[in-house]
This record gives C-alpha cells, sequence and structure tokens, in this order.
C-alpha cells in the first residue's frame, strides 16, 4: 500500500495497509439463491495516527467503493467467489495520499460445517495516486501492484439468545512491485455481538495482524480493538459505527500503530440476478 507521504510527514510503510486493516471483515455467509449482486460503500474513518508514525498525523478520510460479485453454486456446500472492487481514498488535510484502488479476486468457499466456512483464492491489487503524485519511491501514478494467495476459515457461534460469536482467519502471501512490498500475513478477527432489537446489533471485535516481509528484514504486529454498533436499514442496506484504539510494534523505527480511531459506514447490497 502506499508509503510515501509529502516531506512534512513521517516516512511510513504503511499507508493504505493501516486503513485496510479497519475494514471490519465479517465471515463470509452461506450465499443467497442470487448469485450476482452489485455492493456500494462510503466509509468515514477519522485517527489520531492516520499513517502509523512515530510523529503522529490526525487525519480523516474518505473511502468510496463500488464491487460486482458473482458466487454461483458449483457444488453441494462449494461456492465461487468473484469480484471487481473499486475504491476512491480521498484525505480531508493530507491530500498528496490520495489513491485509487482496483482489485480483482477469485476463489472457492466451502462449507465445511453448519458453522464453518474456508475459502482459497487469489486477488490482483493496483493501487495508483490520485491528482498529484506521491513522492519517491511511489512517484508513478500506479505505484503499487501485487498478486495474493490466500486461506480463510470462518466460523460462526452463537452463544447465547440475542449473543454470536463470529472468528475469521487468513493467511495470505503477496508478491508486490516493487518488491520490498512482498510479504506474509497472519490476520485474526474475532467479533462478539448482541441483538439488541432485530435491526440494532452491537460489538466488540479484535483484529490481530502480523506481517512478515520476504524482501526486508522487517516484522509488524498490529492490534486493533474497537466497539460497534450496526443497523439493518433493510435487508440490502446497513448503517454501522466504531470507535476504539490501536497498537503494536514494528521493526521499523519508523512505525508507531498507536492511535484512536472513529469510522462511519453506510453499504448497500443490490441482488441482480
Amino acid at each position: 500500500a502506499p508509503e510515501s507521504l509529502p516531506a512534512d510527514m513521517p516516512a511510513s510503510d504503511d499507508l493504505g495497509d493501516f486503513i485496510l486493516k479497519e475494514q471490519e471483515i465479517p465471515p463470509p455467509q452461506q450465499p443467497r439463491l442470487k448469485s450476482v449482486f452489485l455492493l456500494g460503500r462510503v466509509d468515514y474513518f477519522r485517527s489520531s495516527n492516520v499513517f502509523s508514525g512515530i510523529d503522529p498525523i490526525d487525519d480523516a478520510l474518505l473511502r468510496t467503493g463500488l464491487s460486482l460479485v458473482a458466487n454461483p453454486q458449483i457444488g453441494p456446500r462449494t461456492y465461487l467467489i468473484t469480484g471487481i472492487d473499486s475504491n476512491l481514498v480521498r484525505y480531508v488535510d493530507q491530500t498528496a495520499a490520495n489513491y485509487d484502488e482496483l482489485r480483482i479476486r477469485a476463489g472457492v468457499l466451502h462449507q465445511l460445517s453448519s458453522r464453518m466456512f474456508g475459502e482459497i483464492g487469489w486477488t490482483n491489487q493496483q493501487l495508483s495516486a490520485a491528482e498529484t503524485r506521491l513522492l519517491p519511491p511511489y512517484s508513478g501514478d500506479r505505484f503499487l501492484r501485487e498478486n495474493s494467495l490466500r486461506l480463510e476459515l470462518s466460523r460462526q457461534d452463537p452463544l447465547a439468545q440475542n449473543l454470536t460469536l463470529n472468528t475469521f482467519y487468513q493467511l495470505q502471501v503477496s508478491f508486490a512491485e516493487p518488491n520490498d512490498r512482498t510479504r506474509l500475513i497472519n490476520f485474526f478477527y474475532t467479533s462478539l455481538s448482541y441483538n439488541i432489537q432485530p435491526q440494532l446489533e452491537i460489538g466488540l471485535d479484535y483484529q490481530l495482524g502480523v506481517t512478515s516481509f520476504l524482501r526486508q528484514e522487517r516484522t509488524d504486529q498490529y492490534h486493533q480493538l474497537s466497539t460497534r454498533l450496526t443497523y439493518y436499514l433493510s435487508k440490502a442496506t446497513v448503517l454501522s459505527a466504531f470507535a476504539g484504539f490501536s497498537f503494536g510494534s514494528s521493526s521499523l523505527s519508523t512505525l508507531d500503530f498507536e492511535g484512536a480511531a472513529f469510522g462511519i459506514n453506510l453499504s448497500v447490497n443490490l441482488p441482480l440476478f
């Protein structure tokens, strides 16, 4: 993800990666009868340390995106998962860090049990500078291209009436250009959710990401703990907000993951056919 910042910012290696980790990653659910969907989302995110730098920068960003997703059934409990995602990321103050994202992904999802899913897949991601050019070494319009292979496991366990525990694990290896971004990622996410009303849910979420870079001597460990409120406006539209804090460590001396964060998300899922 974007690393290069304006001259008055710390030289972070995780601009973009940090933001992606802020996204809630719910476990996949059993696909509906329809298999092609159009998804739209608008995210507002604010952090006291938005670039994970040792000199924290407080800023906010707006992410807008569209996705076309198809998940046709190819077996009794097996589904082909494909999608094209396009996102525009715009910072409020640090506009030199604005970027666009294009992702193409494909995978096979298998229902391992009534509560557990497994998926193997591939993702191609390309990040491009928007409006203004980033500083070297990412001074080109397209400053990151990577292909990733991933293995995912997810589980949903009802603990009591209206109380559910969701867990998600991802092992991913990313082969990137520039090649010093090639890395191995272990990511774990768990969420304890309680339905206050049929349309209103409160949750406590925890994320852990351990990233080992394969072409440089660097290892990152990232944690995030947050509370979440989710309101289902309709079957297709969801509004959610979260607040929390992050912390962690890195062998790269210019990084510090400690910071507070707040975000609001509106997502729409339209079944097509």
